[in-house]
């Protein structure tokens, strides 16, 4: 028996030898330590997705059937990882062995040395990181890249010529050269849900006629919209309204990579228009006597 403890202890020496002398090799070859373990699940909790969303299609009876979700989460360092499933119940084992890594460039847009760059920045702000709902439909067009890209040259050319119903625009997160987020001013609710949770001190009039003085600037800079809707307006501390979300906002005549609606191919005031016509007509039921 102690010939076999000896020869056992023996065996067990050698391959802690051979171990650790395997593990020095592949160090000075540059592979680390962590070869050797296995990774820590990216996400800890379903609340950590930057996005998660089912899609349905309808089945023959005219019903909703759920199809798949796709979902997305992004690191602290800015790395995107974007993911799929066919499950309805999402767990974390499945979005964990779901997510794949994202390129830089598939979805965050070189920075151009005359874009506003924003070091640091306080929680008091909201960060626009890139559109990666629509990552699974634009997966390798680097449309979501270009999109950011357009969307901060246009804040820019507003930041230039403000406007008190214009979102206010700090600059750009900058990250390996990249512009991984839009840090904007941060408001308290949107119109939507103003109006959801009750409008009792909220003058319709006052707001709309303000929204519609901030689309006519816009329009002045040779630009449309293209997304106004009640969810991309803001309502400020002092019930100002603001129109958020630059997006869709092209100069007119220009091709849209995403727009408020689907059948419109290029940037147009009429779009605004109509909008600002709906809108009015949902918040009072009647028609505008002007826009």
């Amino acid at each position: 028996m102690l010939g076999l403890a000896r020869r056992a202890l023996g065996f067990t020496r050698s391959v802690v030898l051979w171990f650790t002398g395997n593990i020095r090799r592949l160090t000075a070859a540059g592979i680390t330590w962590f070869t050797y373990r296995v990774d820590a699940p990216l996400v800890k909790s379903l609340g950590d997705l930057r996005t998660l969303c089912n899609h349905n299609t309808i089945n023959d009876d005219g019903n909703l059937e759920f199809s798949y979700s796709t979902f997305s989460f992004v690191t602290k360092e800015h790395t995107v990882y974007c993911g799929r499933s066919l499950m309805r119940k999402l767990t974390l084992e499945v979005v964990n062995e779901s997510l794949k890594p994202v390129a830089d460039k598939d979805v965050y847009p070189e920075a151009p040395s005359h874009i506003t760059r924003v070091t640091t920045t306080e929680s008091g702000f909201f960060i626009k990181g890139p559109a990666l709902t629509f990552y699974d439909e634009l997966e390798g067009s680097k449309k979501i890249a270009q999109s950011l890209l357009q969307e901060a040259e246009m804040l820019e050319r507003i930041e230039h010529n403000p406007h008190p119903n214009l979102v206010r625009y700090h600059g750009c997160q900058v990250y390996r050269g990249r512009i991984v987020g839009l840090v904007l001013e941060r408001y308290p609710c949107t119109l939507e849900e103003r109006m959801r949770n009750g409008s009792g001190d909220v003058d319709l009039e006052l707001g709309f006629n303000g929204l519609k003085s901030g689309v006519m600037h816009l329009h002045s800079l040779g630009l449309a919209h293209n997304d106004i809707k009640a969810s991309n307006i803001m309502v400020g501390v002092d019930n100002t309204w603001i129109l958020v979300d630059m997006g869709s906002c092209r100069p007119f005549g220009e091709d849209l990579i995403m727009a408020g609606n689907p059948q419109w191919e290029t940037s147009s005031q009429q779009h605004d228009k109509d909008a600002l016509s709906e809108l009015w007509i949902w918040l009072t039921d009647r028609k505008p006597a002007e826009v």
